[in-house]
């Protein structure tokens, strides 16, 4: 095989690498950010959290404490929809509080309910605060 054909046949290869290789996920069709502030330490939150989505219908897909990640999974059968769900826990920059965000992502439809206010309450329940705000 001659020096060109080998030249045009890796330029060709790292082609389709480059354009079958770099796959995104699409957008959601329902993006939803939300967050709350919660005056307890990183672990009784992070705990509270986890304690929250294995009692929901969600499955975990990732978790990293380190970095305060949480993704999970929720199936609406109703809508045949999946809604992925993002929990970034970070410390208060200024108070001794844990910012708790919550950004949820939907494929195929919707989700039929409301689920930072039915989240955040769950989750100050596990923290022993009720979950009426």
């Amino acid at each position: 095989m001659g020096m060109d054909k080998k030249i045009c046949l890796c330029c060709f290869a790292f082609l389709l690498s480059l354009c079958t290789g770099c796959a995104h996920i699409p957008e959601s069709e329902h993006p939803a950010e939300f967050y709350r502030v919660y005056d307890a330490t990183f672990d009784q939150v992070w705990d509270s959290l986890l304690k929250t989505v294995s009692a929901s219908e969600g499955s975990i897909v990732t978790q990293e404490k380190t970095s305060g990640l949480i993704v999970y999974s929720i199936h609406d059968k109703k809508l045949k929809s999946k809604v992925y769900v993002n929990l970034y826990v970070k410390n208060h920059p200024e108070t001794e509080a844990v910012i708790v965000y919550l950004f949820a992502n939907t494929r195929n439809g919707g989700y039929t309910s409301d689920l930072d206010a039915d989240f955040f309450k769950r989750l100050e329940k596990a923290l022993g605060r009720g979950g009426d705000g």
